[in-house]
Order: C-alpha cells, then sequence, then structure tokens
C-alpha cells in the first residue's frame, strides 16, 4: 500500500574523516550493510565527508527542504551532531532525525526533532507523523565517497549512477578550530516550534534597555521578550542605552528620550535593574511618554525602586513574575485597545495588586536572537540556564523577583549557543543566573552541551557553596570551556554567614574555592561589607580568610554595601536582626546599632578597597 503524501527524504552518511580511507571503507561497509533496503519510496541518499559542516549543510539544503535523517552511528556521531547543527540554522522549519543507537550528546538532541535507535522507516515515519510504501517497493542503492582539495562542496553523480555525492576537503581539526563568520540577524527565534496566536490587527511596541556592564552584550532578558513579541506578530524598536557591545556607542538617556517624544502614543516597554532604576525615573521624565509604559525586570519586585521610578511623574504599570507571559497578555490588551488594568502579571503604580501568572516554562519560551537589535557581530553573549535560587539568604534582594528556581533542558540552551555563535560569532559566554549550581543536574548537562559543540566556546558565572560542586563535576565545567566562577561568598565570618542564614561555613567555602581552583578555574569571590550585626572581627576575619587562601583566590570581583530592600527576607522582619528601616534613599533606608548606617558603610567599603590594592588583591571580573 502506498502512501502518495509520503514525503521525500535525504538521508546524509557523514564521513567522520575525508582523508581516512580506512574510514572511507569502513562507512561505506556500514552504510551498504545498514541503509541498504530501507522502505522508503522516494528515498535520496546523499554521502557527505568531510568538513566544513555548515557548506555541507548548504549543499544538501540546495539539493532538498528535508525531511533529513543523519545516520549518526559508530564514528560518525561527531560529523553527524555538526552537520545536523547547521542543517538546524539554516533551516528551523525543516524535520530532522538522527540515526544513533548508542550515547546520544546533548548537542545531537538539541539539533533534531528526534533521536531513534535506529535508521529504519518506521522511526522516521514516527517523527513525522507520515505513512510509508510498501518494502517490496524500496529502492537499492549504495553510497559513494569523493573528494575536493579546494574546501568548496558540490554535488556530483558517483561513479555507475546512485544517490547524489556531496564533497568536500579538509580535517577534523579545521572543522574544530573554524569560527563561522556571522550571518546576517534572524527575523525571528526558531524556537518554540508552536509560536503564540497572532496580535489581533498587528501592534507598534518600543522596548527600552537600561545601562549594562561593559561587554556583557545585550541583555537576555529583553531579548526573550523581544523574540516571543515579534513571533507573536509585534513591531519592535529597540533602544538599547547599554548593550555593553565593543565599537559600539550606546544612546545616551537623553537621545533614548529624545527617540521616544519623536514616537508619540506607542506603547513602551522599560527593562530596569535595581542598579538603573534611578536612569529609568530620568528618562521617563525627560520624554514624558504619552502612552502606556511597563517597567519590568528586577526593578519592578521593589517597592523602592518603584517609588523611585514612579517619582518621574510617568504612569507606570509593573510587570510581577516572569516578564514573557505577563507582556504577551499585556500586548494582546494593548493590541485589541482594552485597558491594561485587568492583565495577569501587571500592578498598577507602586502598590497595585497584580493576578498571578504561572511561572513560565522555559524551554517553551523562544530564546533570544537580537534581530530587533540590528547587529552584525559582538563577542561575548550574556546567557541563563534558569531562573531564581534555591538558597534563602536572608539579605537577598532578588528573591522577590526570582520567583520559583527551575532550569531550562541543555538542548534549549544548546540551540540558543549554536544560533549565537553561527548569527554574531560569538566565542564567550557570561552566565548571568543567580546561582549556576541550583539544578546541579542542570548544570551539568549544560556543560556537556556545550562541550559537545564544534567550537572552542569559553564562559563564565557565578556559584553558591555547596558539596555537590565536587571535583569530578568542576572537571566537566572546565572540559566545556568555563574559565572562571565567583564564588558568592559576602563574608568570611561564621558569625556573618549564620546571621544571613547563607546556609555553609567559612571552612567549606575554603574547600570550595580549592577545588574550583585546582580545577584549572579561576575563582573570584563577591563580598559585601557593613553586614548587620557585623563588627571589626567579622571584617577581619574576611581579610584573614582572603590572605590565607590567596594562592587559590583570583580577586574579589565585586565589594560593596547591602541593598537592603523591603521585598528581602530581612526587609520583611528588620527586628530580627536590630534592624530599622528609613530613611531618603531607597538603597539607603536601613541602619542598625545607632551607628552603621549608609555614610558609615561606604566609608568601610573605601577602606576595604584601599586594604585590598595594598595587598595587591585585584578587583573586579571575571
Amino acid at each position: 500500500m502506498t502512501a502518495p503524501s509520503a514525503p521525500e527524504v535525504l538521508v546524509l552518511v557523514p564521513a567522520p574523516d575525508a582523508a581516512a580511507p580506512a574510514a572511507e571503507a569502513r562507512l561505506l561497509r556500514a552504510a551498504e550493510v545498514g541503509w541498504r533496503g530501507d522502505p522508503l519510496a522516494g528515498l535520496v541518499a546523499a554521502q557527505v565527508s568531510g568538513p566544513p559542516a555548515r557548506g555541507l549543510a548548504a549543499a544538501a539544503l540546495s539539493l532538498h527542504p528535508g525531511p533529513f535523517l543523519v545516520d549518526a552511528r559508530e564514528d560518525r556521531v561527531r560529523a553527524a551532531t555538526d552537520l545536523a547543527f547547521w542543517l538546524r540554522a539554516h533551516a528551523p522549519g525543516a524535520a530532522i532525525v538522527a540515526a544513533c543507537p548508542g550515547a546520544v550528546p546533548p548537542a545531537l538532541a538539541a539539533a533534531c526533532d528526534l533521536v531513534a535507535p535506529d535508521p529504519g522507516a518506521a522511526s522516521l515515519g514516527v517523527a513525522l507523523g507520515r505513512g510509508w510504501p510498501d518494502p517490496a517497493r524500496a529502492p537499492a542503492w549504495k553510497p559513494a565517497i569523493g573528494r575536493r582539495r579546494d574546501g568548496v562542496p558540490r554535488l556530483v553523480p558517483p561513479p555507475g549512477g546512485g544517490p547524489p555525492l556531496l564533497e568536500v576537503s579538509g580535517s577534523a581539526e579545521e572543522r574544530l578550530s573554524r569560527r563561522p563568520a556571522p550571518g546576517p540577524p534572524r527575523p525571528s527565534a526558531p524556537w518554540p516550534p508552536r509560536p503564540p496566536d497572532p496580535l489581533p490587527g498587528g501592534l507598534r511596541l518600543v522596548l527600552v534597555q537600561g545601562p549594562r556592564p561593559e561587554g556583557a552584550g545585550p541583555c537576555p532578558e529583553s531579548g526573550s521578550v523581544a523574540a516571543l513579541l515579534s513571533l507573536a506578530g509585534a513591531e519592535l524598536e529597540v533602544l538599547d542605552a547599554g548593550a555593553g557591545i565593543p565599537g559600539r556607542p550606546a544612546p545616551t538617556a537623553s537621545g533614548v528620550a529624545a527617540r521616544l517624544v519623536a514616537a508619540p502614543a506607542v506603547p513602551v516597554l522599560v527593562r530596569a535593574s535595581r542598579g538603573t532604576a534611578s536612569w529609568v525615573a530620568d528618562l521617563l521624565h525627560r520624554a514624558r511618554p504619552p502612552g502606556p509604559v511597563i517597567c519590568f525586570g528586577s526593578a519592578a519586585a521593589h517597592s523602592e525602586c518603584r517609588e523611585r521610578i514612579s517619582a518621574s511623574g510617568v504612569a507606570v504599570s509593573y510587570v510581577a513574575g516572569d516578564a514573557e507571559p505577563a507582556l504577551l497578555h499585556a500586548a494582546r490588551a494593548l493590541a485589541a485597545r482594552r485597558p491594561l488594568a485587568a492583565c495577569p502579571g501587571l500592578r498598577a503604580g507602586v502598590d497595585g495588586v497584580a493576578r498571578p501568572v504561572p511561572p513560565a516554562d522555559l524551554d517553551r519560551l523562544p530564546f533570544p536572537t537580537y534581530a530587533e537589535w540590528g547587529l552584525s557581530r559582538f563577542g561575548t553573549a550574556s546567557v541563563l540556564l534558569g531562573r531564581g535560587c534555591d538558597r534563602r539568604c536572608l539579605h537577598c534582594p532578588d528573591l522577590a523577583g526570582a520567583r520559583a528556581s527551575r532550569a531550562r533542558s541543555p538542548a534549549h540552551l544548546g540551540r540558543e549557543v549554536t544560533f549565537l555563535v553561527e548569527t554574531y560569532g560569538v566565542g564567550d559566554l557570561r552566565f548571568e543566573d543567580l546561582a549556576l549550581d541550583s539544578d546541579l543536574g542542570a548544570l551539568a548537562g549544560a556543560a556537556d552541551a556545550v562541550a559537545s559543540l564544534p567550537w572552542p566556546l569559553r564562559w563564565t558565572g557565578r556559584v553558591s557553596v555547596r558539596e555537590g560542586l565536587d571535583a569530578a563535576l568542576l572537571a566537566r565545567l572546565r572540559a566545556s570551556g568555563c574559565r572562571a566562577l565567583e564564588v558568592g561568598l559576602e563574608s568570611a565570618s561564621d558569625g556573618d554567614l549564620e546571621r544571613l542564614e547563607k546556609g555553609f561555613t567559612a571552612a567549606a567555602a575554603a574547600a570550595l574555592i580549592h577545588r574550583v581552583h585546582g580545577a584549572g578555574i579561576e575563582c573570584r569571590v563577591g563580598l559585601s561589607v557593613g553586614l548587620p550585626g557585623a563588627d571589626d572581627d567579622d571584617l577581619q576575619a574576611t581579610r584573614d580568610f582572603l590572605l590565607a587562601h590567596r594562592e587559590a583566590i583570583a580577586g574579589v570581583s565585586r565589594v560593596g554595601p547591602v541593598p537592603l530592600l523591603a521585598a528581602s527576607r530581612l526587609g520583611a522582619e528588620p527586628g530580627r536582626l536590630g534592624v530599622t528601616l528609613g530613611g531618603p534613599g531607597f538603597r539607603e533606608r536601613w541602619f542598625d546599632r545607632g551607628y552603621n548606617n549608609h555614610s558609615f558603610r561606604r566609608k568601610r567599603v573605601q577602606q576595604f578597597l584601599r586594604w585590598l590594592r595594598q595587598e595587591g588583591i585585584p578587583v573586579g571580573g571575571p
């Protein structure tokens, strides 16, 4: 029985190394035995041999739009993984199935719709939901191999007839060391497979991103919001005042304000962190946008930041929880000309109450493509493995906006990293998670996914102190390109650590720092000065700790006073440590014991910085 709707399938059999005759002979025998007689009518087959995988994918797509069945058996797994990733990058909508009976690399799983344990027609039929013809109609064929010296792939008929042949020269070492040139920005993200329903009647929006650290790249949260709204059909203009991209000057607040004035009545989305709340307030005061203004980011979770922003005199709605679902609800309301007050996930003004929105499924969100930024290349990209933190430190201001701690799959991360490398030539990743180690299984999977990619990437991130970060896991992180980790120490005094409920001791922190250093990873520590209840002995304990473990500590990544906000656990119950909330500044509204106020803490920070310089301990990074 024949199924007329069955699509033609391009079967790709990659050779692990085109320059090795023995490998070619093994491949020929395996392909002839393993593939001949598959019950696929209309089967098209191509033997692909050698790098560059990008050229092979382009040649395959010039021959066939898909579906693709990639042979990833035995010693062809790495070559098949490279090829599948380039096929996915150039044809996001094509169905890609790999036949891999052994262990499946995370990168291969990320690129394919299905990884089947065998290359038979039944596996491909399950993946595509199609019927297949009678096995008696299956053609017999034999793959062939050829080589070229100029490195340019081409399609040629093999000797004696049979399926087409993809030829290219090169070596596996060239493929692994070659970083592709960036291409033009993509119009939309290749994920998720089911985009949101289109907005009624279309919608124009302006997205404003506040200042960012030097060299950090575009903000991943803003990028995710832009990708989701673009997939829904919104027309977005992005004004990024802090992309942190070398060679690209960021617009000033006055420049962004002038652009907002020139776009009257267009809804404005503003991403603000705790550190940029004042910048956003100044921007809104200058621009006075007449259309709706919605603020998202960590600033939206804190009443002190909302007060600072609302002091601009502009009516602002604030996102409560994950930005993407709340802003999609808001965009639908704006497109339908409905009031924002009824939108879930939005609070009106400083003290408004928002209807809760369930935490977003991170694997169903589109990853950022930054197509709306108009960029052509940047070397460092900020990414997120997950959201939230499993620790509940008493002073932490980030818990209010972090919500449930959760991580996305290695496959989803692998898709994003591949896109960033291919499109923008990214070579360094900066994980902006509060604590990368909140889910050790997800961290290990992410490391394996990055390690299996065909590029030598480097990355940094932030971790807390826990025994699960053992030598074996740290070795996997190092093998995946991890060059530096920041340990969120805050203090090396056991009294401070106990009062703040950090969940570890100074001895445990020292053990982790030495494990990180022993794995060949640069280790820096983050510190806070003037903690609630701290005295001179506590600060001296931190100095002694830094000197005692100096050979393993590359430097201090950050040092500053604690921004105790009302949304933190201690802010909600200041009496637990004798803290008094009050004062004029939104970060400085607390003191304890009558003298530990903002001015005192600033002096302590300057004194500590001078001591670090005297001891030759670097400050900043990674």
